[in-house]
């Protein structure tokens, strides 16, 4: 850092979490900052990712990075913050309801904006704030408000399954918004799984609530999927499980990942032979009971949990403010 002395006073290094801004009165002392940043990093065997740094002349544009100004240009939500109550009654008019958000797109092109701003940059951070701003917009639909405004709600939810499933990162948003957009079928799921498995079962007689739970477990079951996205399935189903209907038997026959298999085998047979280590060079009794970790009782207990993801299931904090 000695030689940054000579140019001491022109420089100024901003920092948020783990993304940095230095700027500097001109060009080239921002090669010389970055080339000296290199030597020092090269130093501690650290090398900066030539695809995560750049540098401009913009301050304005410069400093935001590239999946924010894509999604400034091309977000369909129009945000108001006026508090029209109050601005009413300060005029002395009648108050007349008037929502904080407004939409220059179908709810489908909407969908497709953001599958589009995913596939441009996958895995973004601002991909979880624009499906939340997504699911506030529907979560209050019922069937026959998408039925109405021409949206077929199966088409909604491929796009969605598709973005979820190309962007591990938004795994937990995007499984509550599949959880919001399955409720949304006419379909009664608890009347279904009251009914006994009868064998093999033709998939297209299944409710759509199922068929749709069948194409992720289809997806799933290939190797190298996204497992995080299997262990949310299962909060998903986890009600169900303890059911004998031909979807709870197909779910148990393809899960691999290693707790679903494990909880599953709890739940049906109150003992497992899968363990998360290796117990081998344990003595017998000595090995963990993975059944003390799993409250059988209180799964079977939750039929009338509800089969939306909660926020308070989920962690938003480190996006609330992007």
């Amino acid at each position: 850092m000695e030689k940054l002395k000579d140019i001491e006073g022109r420089y100024h290094i901003l920092r948020y979490r783990d993304d940095y801004r230095i700027f500097a009165h001109t060009v080239e002392e921002q090669k010389f900052i970055k080339n000296q940043l290199t030597e020092i990093l090269h130093h501690h065997k650290v090398t900066l990712n030539s695809l995560k740094n750049k540098s401009g002349t913009n301050v304005i544009i410069d400093s935001i990075k590239e999946d924010k100004l894509y999604w400034v240009e091309h977000d369909s939500v129009i945000k108001t913050t006026v508090d029209w109550k109050a601005y009413c009654k300060n005029q002395n008019v009648k108050h007349g309801y008037l929502p904080k958000r407004h939409y220059k797109a179908t709810v489908q092109k909407h969908l497709l904006l953001i599958k589009m701003f995913a596939d441009a940059y996958p895995n973004s951070g601002q991909l979880i704030k624009v499906l939340k701003e997504f699911e506030e917009r529907t979560i209050h639909f019922n069937y026959n408000d998408f039925i109405g405004t021409g949206t077929d709600v199966s088409v909604l939810w491929a796009i969605a399954f598709n973005i979820v499933e190309s962007n591990p990162k938004v795994t937990d948003v995007g499984t509550k918004l599949l959880s919001i957009l399955l409720c949304k079928f006419k379909e009664d799921e608890c009347e279904y799984l009251s009914y006994p498995s009868d064998g093999e079962r033709d998939k297209g007689t299944y409710p759509e609530f199922f068929s749709f739970l069948d194409v992720i477990a289809d997806k799933l079951a290939n190797p190298g999927n996204n497992r995080y996205f299997e262990i949310w399935l299962q909060r998903l189903v986890v009600k169900m499980l303890d059911g004998n209907n031909d979807f709870t038997n197909h779910y148990m026959s393809w899960s691999k990942e290693g707790l679903v298999r494990l909880t599953n085998d709890i739940l049906r047979q109150e003992q497992t032979d899968i363990s998360r280590f290796d117990e081998t060079w344990i003595a017998p009794e000595s090995r963990i009971d993975w059944s003390k970790f799993i409250d059988v009782e209180k799964i079977k207990n939750i039929k009338n949990m509800n089969t939306i993801i909660g926020d308070s299931e989920i962690r938003l904090d480190l996006y609330e403010s992007m």
